[in-house]
Parts: C-alpha cells; sequence; structure tokens
C-alpha cells in the first residue's frame, strides 16, 4: 500500500525498475534466467491487462511452462486477490491509501488478508512506526522496518509466519526445535501423611476393618516387613 502523496514517485520509480534499470530476464533457471517459470497458469494477468490493472508488465508465455514477466498491479478494491491471496510469481500490487486515513489503514492491512508471513513498513515518523508495530503485531511474523520483507536468510534470521502462513515457530529457533520434542510432566508422592484412602477402604473401616490403611513414615524408612497369622 501507497501513500497518495508519495505513490507518483514512488510508481515512476518501480516502473523505471522494471524497464530501463536492469532487466529481469524470465528463463529456465539452467540458462541464467533470473526468474524461472511460476506453478500456476498466468493467463488471469491477461484478464487484468484488459481491465486496465496492469501499469507495466503482466505479459505471459505458457509455450513450455508457464512463465509470467515481471509485472506490477494497481489496484482500487484493497481485498482484491491480488492483495489478499499468496501470488507466487514476480507480481507487485498496490493500493493507494488516503494519507489523511493512516489508522484505517493499518487496520486495513491487519484484516484483510488471511496470511501473516512478512510485512515491512516504510515510514520517517517515529510515532508512526511505533503505532505500525502495534496494530500489526500479529500481521506478520517478520516485521521490517524501512527494509524490504523478503529474502531473510534462513538459518541466520528467525524466520517464521502465523495465521494461514503456518504455527509461526521461526525456523532457527529454539522455537523451532520444540517442535520436535513431546513434553511430559511426571509426578510422586513420598509422603502418605496426607494421602486419602480410597472410597473402599472407607466403607471397609465403617465395618471394622483396617483396609491396607497405611501409617505415616518418615521419607526413605522402609516399611516394617509383614507377619503372618
Amino acid at each position: 500500500m501507497a501513500g497518495a502523496q508519495i505513490h507518483p514517485d514512488e510508481r515512476r520509480d518501480a516502473v523505471e525498475a522494471v524497464i530501463e534499470r536492469r532487466p529481469v530476464h524470465v528463463e529456465n533457471p539452467c540458462r541464467d534466467g533470473d526468474v524461472t517459470a511460476v506453478v500456476e497458469d498466468g493467463a488471469g494477468l491477461a484478464r487484468d491487462r484488459h481491465e486496465e490493472l496492469v501499469v507495466v508488465g503482466g505479459n505471459t508465455d505458457d509455450s513450455v511452462g508457464w512463465f509470467v514477466k515481471p509485472t506490477m498491479l494497481e489496484v482500487a478494491d484493497p481485498f482484491s486477490r491480488f492483495m489478499t491471496e499468496e501470488l507466487f510469481a514476480p507480481v507487485l500490487t498496490a493500493y493507494v491509501y488516503d494519507d489523511g486515513s493512516w489508522t484505517d489503514t493499518l487496520d486495513l492491512v491487519d484484516r484483510s488478508s488471511e496470511y501473516g508471513l512478512t510485512g515491512a513498513v516504510f515510514a520517517g515518523d517515529e510515532d508512526a512506526l511505533a503505532q505500525a508495530d502495534d496494530v500489526l503485531r500479529y500481521a506478520a511474523g517478520n516485521f521490517y522496518v524501512n527494509d524490504k520483507p523478503t529474502g531473510a536468510t534462513v538459518g541466520q534470521q528467525p524466520f517464521g509466519g502465523a495465521r494461514a502462513s503456518g504455527t509461526n515457530d521461526k525456523a532457527g529457533t529454539v522455537w523451532n526445535l520444540i517442535r520436535f520434542a513431546s513434553p511430559a510432566r511426571s509426578s510422586a508422592t513420598t509422603s502418605q501423611t496426607d494421602a486419602r484412602p480410597s472410597a473402599a477402604c472407607e466403607r471397609a473401616d465403617l465395618a471394622g476393618s483396617r483396609c491396607g490403611r497405611r501409617e505415616a513414615r518418615p521419607p526413605g524408612r522402609r516399611p516394617p516387613p509383614a507377619r503372618r497369622r
């Protein structure tokens, strides 16, 4: 999501990055491609181009596998599938929010998607960053401030998300190892001083039998041997 005031500049820079600065080659990874095939048909982008959602890119090729050129979309609906679903493709989706709706936008980010893996906030206002950190505390397992939310090094940086993105165990930390263990609790009574006899013994006592009632003894002392009559 981008604020209305800065969006024109951000949009221009994004378009230039895709087209001019460094072309991204979509190719078989065995042939030094930057981006390889996607896991689902990208034909839907053709429809989105027709609906004028595509800012740049959007070209697809399904002749040999499913390939999608780096694409930037701009949507007017914050609940668009491009904003709420996981896209395993080189697709960036932008939604422009009103600059005076910062608080409402944070709430929108928190509830618009069922996923919660990574997220990032770019701002120079410390109060705005603190507010985002509070409101979005459950929206992303890995939260970045003024940095991209991609490219985490698993094993060096704890990584994991909650909600529909997983159990947030953080690969690379002890929290992940706990998932491979099964905790158990054991307890033992070492003194019979406070032990309560069973209901059956209580009924037997009423009939004049001791019913195995034990006398208290110091811890560690063996009971006397039983004697036969």
